[in-house]
């Protein structure tokens, strides 16, 4: 049986949170929610988890933000990315903290798109995040 991630949802859209939480939370999988990197650093610092699914453009510090704190005190912590803004300075600036898994996730509500179009953008977060037993890579 699959091992079951521990996932923390940060974004400061409350209906990205909620779409993101319940989807994983339907697979099985233990989800915590913060609306911003203050509120996730909280929660880092209670409980363990096995990854970060963060956006990136959020007022005040931004998920990159949160990118330099995983790295330096939750390295084994993996993290995925998520923005409605994709851009080239965006990835470039999560590569550099090592992070490669970028979802461009935010725009579907804004762009009114299929909803095809975003159970297949859900389905490819989820492949990132099922694709790994979180517990074996620490």
């Amino acid at each position: 049986m699959p091992h079951k991630a521990s996932i923390l949802i940060v974004d400061d859209e409350l209906e990205i949170r909620d779409a993101l939480s319940r989807h994983f939370r339907l697979r099985g999988d233990d989800v915590v929610t913060a609306n911003d990197v203050d509120a996730a650093e909280k929660a880092l610092a209670t409980r363990w988890f096995d990854v970060v699914v963060s956006d990136i453009l959020m007022p005040g510090r931004s998920g990159t933000d949160l990118l330099s704190v995983l790295g330096e005190e939750y390295p084994m912590t993996h993290a995925i990315m998520i923005t409605g803004y994709v851009t080239v300075e965006n990835a470039m600036c999560c590569m550099r903290r090592g992070y490669l898994h970028l979802q461009a996730l935010g725009k579907l509500r804004r762009t009114g798109r299929s909803r095809g179009t975003c159970a297949q953008r859900y389905q490819s977060l989820e492949g990132q995040i099922g694709a790994t037993d979180w517990r074996q890579s620490q």
